[in-house]
């Protein structure tokens, strides 16, 4: 009973020596690679002309905590829906490193959507931005009401005064 020996072909085996397993074995990315994809994915989906396809995209890009792509995140405070441009001062103010779009932040105060006017006056709030008290304090006088089930931790009506008032207090104003 002779054995017999199984011949691997002799390319299989200098490819297997040189490459080792991996070349046959896909493998895993790592963390911080699975976090650049998705990452990128949400780039992409930024510029998606479907409004809940931008939600969700900036909504990524919040929760992954992306700082690098801020500029990315300021940009659809010119959103044409109100929605998207409420839902990226969030993130913006969540972030805590975009003073620099104060000013950009600032001019949505005049929005036409007493959410974003409100959202706007908390983002400033948030980032510390107490150059812009005045331009807040402007919004005592806004006595419109809105009521927002889809973002809102505290359901019910609300004021955009009683959002200025708040952000106010915190930005440690005393008007």
């Amino acid at each position: 009973n002779e054995m017999k020996i199984r011949k691997i072909p002799y390319v299989g085996l200098v490819a297997l020596l040189v490459f080792g397993p991996s070349l046959y074995a896909q493998e895993k990315p790592t963390p911080e690679q699975e976090r650049q994809a998705k990452i990128e994915q949400a780039l992409k989906e930024l510029k998606n002309k479907n409004v809940d396809t931008r939600l969700s995209a900036a909504l990524v890009l919040g929760h992954l905590r992306a700082k690098e792509h801020t500029a990315d995140i300021a940009e659809l405070l010119k959103d044409q829906d109100w929605k998207v441009r409420e839902l990226a001062l969030g993130v913006l103010a969540n972030q805590l490193v975009a003073k620099e779009y104060a000013k950009e932040i600032a001019e949505l105060l005049s929005d036409q959507a007493a959410s974003v006017r409100a959202s706007a006056a908390q983002a400033l709030a948030s980032l510390g931005a107490r150059e812009q008290k005045k331009d807040v304090a402007r919004l005592l006088t806004d006595t419109e009401k809105w009521t927002n089930p889809q973002f809102d931790i505290f359901p019910g009506e609300h004021t955009v005064k009683g959002a200025a008032a708040r952000a106010l207090a915190r930005l440690g104003a005393k008007e």
